[in-house]
């Protein structure tokens, strides 16, 4: 059963891509709740990952190879280049609060950010290799461009007209005077 119940709309889709989609909606949701809730209580704060969460997960389930090509990213940048600043930086604060918590509580800090750093690596893991299959990438396009917007047969085929050409130059002084001034 999908978590959503529009979702029986996409039967016809792959359950690991149903469930990546779910997912980008679930998290997508859950951070747009969180932002109205510090505005009522006085924060303004501009709910734009979890926006770009849920059009990420609608674009997966519309098969929009701009939000396969987003998400791809994302994960990416997540992998690489995040979750090593936030895993040194929890260590950081695990070892900064070794002084004031006491060994136990702070060996459970330290086996608690391991677990949530484990599930988050494991999670994103999963993700890249659900968009990466080969069914995935056929059901997007595998011969389509990065980020492609439209569709190819959507855009007109305009003729490129040539430009209008100028007069040769010309090296001798009176062919030059000849010539008309444009």
């Amino acid at each position: 059963m999908d978590f959503f119940p529009f979702l029986r709309k996409y039967r016809h889709l792959p359950r690991a891509l149903r469930d990546v989609a779910s997912l980008n909606l679930f998290v997508g949701a859950a951070a747009i709740l969180s932002d109205l809730i510090q505005l009522l209580n006085g924060n303004l704060e501009l709910p734009i990952g979890g926006i770009i969460s849920v059009m990420i997960g609608l674009g997966l389930l519309d098969l929009n190879p701009l939000a396969r090509s987003t998400q791809i990213f994302l994960l990416r940048a997540s992998l690489f280049f995040v979750l090593p600043v936030f895993v040194l930086g929890s260590i950081g604060m695990t070892v900064a609060g070794k002084d004031v918590l006491p060994d136990l509580l702070a060996g459970k800090a330290v086996v608690a950010a391991a677990a949530v750093i484990l599930f988050g690596i494991g999670l994103s893991v999963w993700e890249l290799r659900v968009l990466n299959r080969p069914a995935i990438r056929e059901l997007f396009g595998d011969g389509q461009a990065f980020a492609t917007i439209l569709p190819s047969g959507s855009v007109p085929k305009v003729p490129i007209l040539p430009l209008p050409s100028a007069p040769e130059p010309t090296l001798n002084k009176r062919e030059a005077e000849r010539q008309p001034r444009v």
